[in-house]
């Protein structure tokens, strides 16, 4: 009697491209070219990865104002890759909303499809993260650690989501984090002379008195929830919500900033804070931020 054919598990990959390229040249400081092709070579091994676990890919596409890209555009047609234009400001474009629809319209129209990959990683793609999974999809997300959400981990967990190595391409995973450092970095930190701050406490520190000196003269107080799911996620990207409410702590144990509550026009209270201009280290830090030549570690 003949065996069942085995059904093989079916893939779509979707790519913020720009998103990628400009992480490379931006964060990394790769030349342009270099970026465009570094990335074709982190797709190229997101292929074999997904083939490695058994997955045929039946979609692939990648949204980018192609106008800026038309070489890696006719690149991304012969490796399969459905290109598609998004609309374009200099500071933003549309690839996230797009994207989103894509992978939404996967999930509506093809239930088959198992396996989900994103090449993004900002907390724009929450919100379809969360459908993926209401739909028992599994999903991968593919990015840069210094770009890779920490919202968007906490959701999918270690096994939702892939960093990529800016030199190689390669694929690294959480657990295998520490190949993402460079040469002599670890020596680097254990030589260093102790802080008052942490790196992650310096960056939110900078975020707190930059909103601190914006809004306290409007409002009187920095309303401690808006500055937390905004300025501090804009500073913290990689960590969590809960994450950057530890690291805010820390900052008001440490005599940085102190909260207090107030209640609103109809009695409801709400959280607010201060940043403590007397602290040695807000003294330092408005020091650094003085000198624009200074960046903080």
């Amino acid at each position: 009697m003949a065996s069942k054919t085995e059904i093989p598990l079916l893939g779509a990959i979707f790519v913020d491209y720009e998103n990628l390229v400009l992480t490379l040249t931006n964060e990394f400081h790769l030349p342009r070219a270099e970026a465009e092709n570094r990335v074709l070579d982190v797709l190229g091994n997101v292929e074999q990865m997904l083939s490695g676990r058994g997955v045929r890919v039946v979609r692939r596409e990648a949204f980018a104002d192609w106008s800026d890209y038309p070489t890696t555009s006719n690149e991304l047609y012969r490796m399969g890759y459905r290109t598609r234009n998004v609309g374009a400001t200099i500071h933003k474009n549309s690839a996230d909303i797009e994207l989103s629809l894509s992978v939404q319209e996967v999930m509506l129209q093809n239930e088959r499809v198992d396996m989900l990959v994103i090449a993004a990683g900002d907390r724009d793609y929450m919100p379809i993260a969360m459908r993926a999974i209401e739909s028992a999809k599994d999903l991968l997300f593919v990015s840069f650690k210094e770009s890779l959400s920490g919202d968007l981990k906490e959701l999918v967990g270690p096994n939702g989501y892939f960093y990529v190595h800016p030199t190689s391409g390669q694929l690294v995973s959480p657990a295998d984090e520490s190949r993402l450092l460079k040469p002599g970095d670890s020596s680097a930190k254990r030589s260093s002379p102790p802080r008052a701050l942490t790196s992650e406490e310096e960056f939110a520190l900078r975020a707190a008195i930059e909103s601190y000196d914006e809004y306290k003269p409007k409002y009187g107080d920095v309303k401690l929830s808006g500055f937390l799911v905004v300025g501090l996620a804009k500073a913290l990207p990689g960590l969590s919500h809960l994450q950057r409410k530890n690291v805010f702590s820390s900052l008001e144990k440490k005599g940085a900033v102190e909260t207090s509550a107030k209640k609103d026009f109809y009695g409801e209270t709400f959280a607010v804070f201060n940043v403590n201009d007397n602290s040695p280290v807000v003294k330092d830090e408005r020091k650094r931020m003085r000198e624009p030549h200074q960046r903080v570690p």
